[in-house]
Parts: structure tokens; C-alpha cells; sequence
């Protein structure tokens, strides 16, 4: 690595690093909206999302003298150990914490914020009731995320990536009202005769 030194209050002779900060926060608040963080909590992880924005940024791939490669690849000369076994950020997770008797809870639902950089395997998790980021390996993840969807009372299912299908026009031919869906046009309540041009819709 080559390292460069400018004089000071000069940051047009250092703008790759000045640039990089404000492209990394829009990726930490672009990884809060997506994981539906509300806007008072976000205070609370937005250092982690940082963080782990930081980390990613490393898996981007770009071209250095001809070669394909991520920034890690390029610098380090591999991969690090955690890109194996990657989460999507603000995923919800249990943790083993404590024990609470015979018949309580032996697990804390927390979310994931991170990457240790320790282990492939540990992963940096916070817990919402105490306000503090817990590093472990003995992680259950829930496959959804940790907050709902402000509109939606249903969890996010993380699985559920999926392109919605396409609807050819011959696929609507013979099918009626219910095949169709909301959308079909109430056919009785259209009235033609009476010169009222509105169209009453379901």
C-alpha cells in the first residue's frame, strides 16, 4: 500500500476519502430503512450499521489492472472468514442469555447489526432491552425481521424474494370476478343507458 500525505484544509487533494463517507451513510440509512429501524431507534444502531456497511463495502467488486476482484481480495489477497456465512442486516436472531428458572425464557430475541471479524461464525447482535451489542457464535436466526413493516402487521419473510409472476391477457379469458381478483370491473353496475359515462369498479 501506497500512502499519500496532503497538506491541510486541502480535502480536493483527498477526495476518494471524502466521498467514501458520505456514500457509506447513505448505505448505513439505506440498511435502516430497508430492515423498517424506526426512526427513534436509529440513533441506537446507527453506528452498527456503519460498521457493517463498512465491512460489505469490502465485498464490492472492482477492477485493478485488468483483475476482477473484491477491495478485500485486492488488499488482504483473500476473502474474510465471516463473507461465508452472510445475513441480511436488521435480521432478527435468539441468543442463549441466562436462564430465567424451570419455565421461563432461555433464550433474547435480538437483531443483527454485524459482523465480529473474530470467527466465520460469530456475529454481533443487539439487544433492544439493554441497549447492548452482544458478540457470540450460538445464534438462531427466525428467517424475518426484527421490526414489522410500519404498514403491514405481518413479518417480512426474508425468503420471500421472489419475482411476482407475469399475467398474460389469454390468461384472463373465461376466468370470472373472483379469478380475476379486486380489480375486476362490476359489470352489473355499469349502466350505459342513462348517459352517466362513470364506471363503478369493485
Amino acid at each position: 500500500m501506497k500512502f499519500e500525505f496532503t497538506s491541510r484544509d486541502t480535502p480536493q487533494h483527498n477526495n476518494l476519502a471524502e466521498l467514501a463517507f458520505p456514500y457509506l451513510a447513505g448505505l448505513g440509512r439505506a440498511m435502516m430503512g430497508a430492515a423498517w429501524v424506526p426512526p427513534g431507534v436509529r440513533g441506537k444502531v446507527c453506528i452498527e450499521a456503519l460498521k457493517c456497511a463498512t465491512q460489505l463495502d469490502g465485498l464490492v467488486q472492482v477492477t485493478i489492472n485488468g483483475e476482477t476482484k473484491s477491495r478485500d481480495e485486492h488488499v488482504f489477497g483473500t476473502l474474510p472468514t465471516w463473507s461465508r456465512n452472510l445475513h441480511q442486516w436488521g435480521e432478527a436472531a435468539v441468543i442463549a442469555e441466562g436462564k430465567n428458572k424451570k419455565t421461563g425464557d432461555r433464550g433474547t430475541v435480538t437483531m443483527f447489526v454485524g459482523y465480529s471479524g473474530r470467527e466465520s461464525d460469530s456475529y454481533r447482535l443487539w439487544n433492544p432491552e439493554t441497549n447492548r451489542v452482544i458478540v457470540t457464535r450460538d445464534v438462531t436466526f427466525l428467517g424475518r425481521m426484527f421490526y414489522l413493516q410500519p404498514d403491514n402487521s405481518e413479518y417480512q419473510v426474508i425468503e420471500s424474494f421472489e419475482t411476482p409472476a407475469q399475467v398474460e391477457p389469454g390468461d384472463l379469458e373465461g376466468a370470472t370476478g373472483d379469478e380475476v381478483g379486486d380489480d375486476a370491473v362490476d359489470e352489473e353496475a355499469i349502466d350505459d343507458d342513462d348517459g352517466d359515462d362513470t364506471t363503478s369498479v369493485k
